[in-house]
């Protein structure tokens, strides 16, 4: 199983080191872990994504959807595992590629120009660290000895996941009825809200 996903990333690296994407790296973080906070060159950038950056855009969501393809193919359930082992296996998978799932969501966004760099940013590593969150505490409930709190403690995961994804649909919904290049900003961790309206090549920002 380990050779399958170093087979996997080996591709999926090649695929994202193609220059044609050169003039994405410094607006998007190709290689990053869903908890890793954004660096400020990211989460700060203040721009809509140019007429140049969306064919570009489009690319690397491509190649990016082949990668989660091959990923979710490779069978990560051992000979030798339990029910319960499958149980938990299978529902930590599935935090990931839920969050996959919404993060191809916000790359649709950035593409039709209704999210600034700055934001898409931000708001993949939201969802990022909620997978990531969700899956280290349902992994942890399984050393607990009790069956009954191990139980318990999987739900309270399982259900701040989910109120993740439903606050997650009314911020999509949000995103989507956007006019291009106009965007309402929150920044995730100091919550302030900014406006952003792009005139031209410009963008100006109002916060408060």
């Amino acid at each position: 199983m380990t050779a399958k996903f170093d087979d996997a990333l080996k591709q999926c690296e090649a695929g994202m080191t193609t220059p044609e994407l050169d003039p994405l790296r410094a607006k998007i973080q190709f290689s990053r872990k869903f908890d890793d906070a954004p660096p400020f060159q990211y989460a700060s950038l203040d721009a809509f994504p140019s007429a140049a950056d969306r064919p570009l855009i489009a690319k690397w969501a491509t190649i990016r959807d082949g990668c989660i393809q091959r990923e979710n193919a490779i069978d990560i359930i051992p000979a030798d595992a339990t029910p319960l082992d499958v149980t938990r296996i299978k529902q930590e998978r599935a935090f990931g590629q839920e969050a996959e799932a919404k993060v191809g969501e916000l790359i649709l966004a950035l593409y039709q120009q209704k999210l600034t760099f700055g934001e898409f940013a931000q708001r993949r590593y939201v969802i990022g660290k909620a997978a990531v969150d969700a899956s280290r505490q349902y992994r942890e409930a399984r050393l607990l000895q009790d069956q009954e709190r191990q139980l318990q403690a999987q739900h309270v995961a399982n259900q701040q996941f989910a109120n993740t994804v439903s606050a997650w649909a009314t911020y999509m919904q949000a995103v989507n009825a956007r006019q291009p290049q106009t965007v309402t900003l929150t920044t995730v961790s100091t919550g302030t809200h900014c406006t952003s309206v792009r005139s031209g090549n410009t963008v100006s920002t109002n916060c408060n």
